[in-house]
């Protein structure tokens, strides 16, 4: 089982951090916006844009791996695509559990040869996306059973 801890998951020092996309080319709200305006230089953010243009919902389970500096640290920023449409309606669901099933199991085949460390933001996909942090929490539990370099990590402003 995965382990949560208090903290900050882009000031957490690992080598690869964890958020979720949507195939639409925005990052207007919560983590996606502090990412987009304190982590990925313009051109980076631009080229996210331009690939949901491009290939929109054809992305979701694939990841976006952007090389950034974060504390002076060279980090693995990885972006999940693992929801097509943004919005604020109670109830309703955007996180595709498949697609983000599929974007964790491509961050363990890259992480766990390497043993690097993994965070992932408390709640992924459960903001905004919608989805329910009861099946997020034992996705990630089932896709990284086994590898002891992964937290989560809920941030408290």
């Amino acid at each position: 089982m995965v382990c949560t801890i208090s903290g900050d998951v882009l000031h957490s020092g690992a080598k690869i951090i964890v958020h979720q996309l949507n195939t639409r080319g925005k990052m207007g709200a919560g983590l996606a916006k502090r990412i987009k305006e304190e982590i990925l230089s313009p051109e980076q953010y631009q080229n996210y844009v331009d690939d949901c243009k491009k290939f929109g919902s054809d992305l979701l389970g694939f990841c976006r791996y952007d090389e950034v500096v974060i504390d002076g640290n060279p980090t693995k920023l990885v972006g999940i695509y693992a929801q097509n449409k943004t919005g604020r309606q109670p109830g309703k669901i955007y996180t595709k559990y498949d697609a983000l099933t599929a974007g964790l199991k491509n961050i363990r085949s890259v992480a766990e040869p390497n043993g690097w460390d993994v965070a992932i933001p408390y709640k992924i996909g459960c903001g905004l996306g919608g989805g329910d942090w009861t099946v997020v929490k034992d996705i990630i539990d089932r896709v990284f059973d086994g590898y002891p370099h992964v937290t989560i990590y809920e941030y408290h402003e």
